[in-house]
């Protein structure tokens, strides 16, 4: 099953999108740590109307158990809400926008490493396109690290097209695009 996250969920979820973004979580913070970083994470996701909330989260439970997790919002909450990270944090990026408005962004998509390989990345991935269309989005978009071939695979199978490069501390990213057809 897969369903929106809950606030209360949040020490259990925010393991599984460190994994997804370790480079990322450092590089608007500032931390390290990676005690300190899952306690940003879990903060994050507990509250409301933040850039890694919980309402921007849906999970993938298997026999009760969350097993998966993908982050995806609308494009233009981007700016504003990673700003306010940063300035929260004392960091300066001068780094391009990993989204914009327009666009059904997927931020981090992560699943528990003995569950990888069934599938339930790709229905993650298959309900936020859903939900994107609901939501009468017409594109969503999701950055997959260039060492990561699986993952870019995945979306390539999903009709994602590969667009341009985008470099976060020292990882390199490719920005895929999925076309919704209505």
């Amino acid at each position: 099953m897969i369903r929106k996250a809950k606030p209360e969920e949040a020490a259990i979820i925010a393991p599984l999108l460190l994994e997804a973004m370790p480079e990322v979580i450092e590089c608007y913070t500032g931390l390290t740590d990676k005690a300190q970083q899952l306690s940003f994470l879990e903060k994050s996701i507990a509250a409301d109307d933040y850039l890694y909330g919980y309402e921007n989260i849906w999970v993938k439970e298997y026999s009760n158990q969350i097993i998966g997790a993908v982050l995806a919002y609308n494009g233009l909450l981007f700016e504003e809400r990673r700003n306010a990270i940063l300035s929260t944090y004392g960091q300066k990026l001068n780094i391009p926008a990993e989204t914009q408005t327009g666009e059904f962004y997927i931020d981090a998509l992560a699943v528990q490493e003995e569950s990888r390989g069934k599938g339930y990345g790709r229905e993650l991935i298959l309900h936020v396109m859903e939900a994107a269309k609901e939501l009468e989005y017409n594109k969503v978009t999701l950055l997959s690290d260039q060492k990561n071939t699986k993952a870019t695979d995945l979306y390539i199978s999903l009709d994602f097209v590969k667009g341009d490069v985008l470099k976060i501390g020292d990882a390199t990213y490719w920005k895929l695009f999925h076309y919704i057809r209505n």
